[in-house]
């Protein structure tokens, strides 16, 4: 009910919510919404309200970015520094950074914060590109969630190794673009393995079975796969933390509760008829910051910039939940 009340003004997109200790998916909301006794208006509606936006994969943006900083904790390479001017030449094809006039020297923690893409271009030409594949792939990129039957959140579109060797592909990926795309569950999959140690839970729609509505029979415990060090995961989680708190113009900050999040304003490739790039909004977190228990994921489709479309929902669902949480 709180992630469909404050998502009500979203005219096309996804928010789920997580418990990051057993992947209970708390709630899992699309929009718009429709109403089963107006069927005919929703099959002519041109936003298609019928499809359960939750299932279906978009291009990601800097979310990403968390992965490939994992990687490069793994492989001993978060001291890397990098000056960013604005741009970087990949073997004669420039890729420009979102500030134009760069961001200067750059350590990984400032690079999340500032959402710096020629630090992560670079980055990702020192890392292992197996590796950095299989740290995505690990992660739930890739692959379906089978939530139940008949409720199957799509694999999206992880690339492949050989096509990561083609180098503009690599320096795409590095930010999460190119030829990726996942869904608003694997990006909160993401979200869960960073706030519960490292440890990936599966995304759990259904306990188990009940025949009087009160005794749950064929109970489904709780899976887990350890996707990285737990050191890897408490240095991703203090630099989402710090991404927020130290970024003065951050809308996902609030004054009731504590929370790390990752914002992603990911480029689509299609274009309004003034020349603008349609962009999907994106930002995927956790609170309370110091001891997670839940993960929330906004996807606000062609809603431009990730940090003015989703991340003020963001808020306002976390210090719903935790206001409600001290009434109980």
């Amino acid at each position: 009910k709180i992630c469909e009340e404050y998502g009500k003004k979203i005219k096309k997109g996804a928010i789920v919510l997580a418990d990051v200790k057993n992947g209970d998916i708390l709630a899992m909301a699309s929009f718009p919404n429709y109403s089963f006794s107006q069927l005919d208006k929703a099959f002519s509606d041109k936003n298609c309200p019928l499809i359960n936006r939750n299932l279906y994969s978009y291009s990601v943006g800097s979310i990403f970015k968390l992965v490939v900083s994992a990687e490069a904790i793994e492989e001993g390479m978060e001291g890397m520094m990098y000056d960013c001017s604005g741009n970087i030449d990949i073997q004669g094809q420039l890729f420009n950074c979102h500030k134009y006039d760069g961001h200067g020297l750059q350590a990984l923690g400032d690079a999340l914060t500032n959402s710096c893409n020629t630090y992560f271009i670079n980055l990702v030409q020192a890392l292992n590109t197996e590796k950095l594949r299989y740290m995505a792939y690990s992660l739930g990129f890739g692959r379906e969630n089978q939530l139940c039957a008949g409720i199957i959140g799509s694999a999206g579109r992880l690339p492949s190794v050989s096509e990561l060797t083609v180098p503009a592909e690599l320096a795409n990926f590095a930010f999460g673009q190119g030829r990726l795309t996942a869904t608003p569950l694997q990006i909160t999959q993401l979200a869960c393995s960073v706030a519960n140690g490292g440890k990936m839970p599966e995304l759990r729609l259904i306990k188990g079975l009940t025949t009087d509505g009160e005794n749950v029979l064929d109970r489904k415990e709780p899976r887990f796969s350890q996707v990285m060090e737990k050191e890897t995961a408490e240095k991703l989680r203090k630099m989402m933390v710090l991404a927020v708190r130290n970024n003065k113009n951050s809308n996902a900050k609030s004054k009731k509760v504590s929370v790390g999040a990752k914002t992603s304003t990911a480029q689509t490739g299609i274009y309004k008829s003034n020349g603008d790039e349609i962009c999907n909004a994106w930002i995927t977190g956790f609170f309370p910051s110091r001891k997670p228990e839940y993960a929330l994921t906004v996807l606000v489709e062609d809603g431009g910039y990730g940090n003015d479309s989703a991340a003020p929902i963001f808020r306002k669902i976390a210090e719903k939940i935790t206001d409600k949480q001290k009434k109980t």
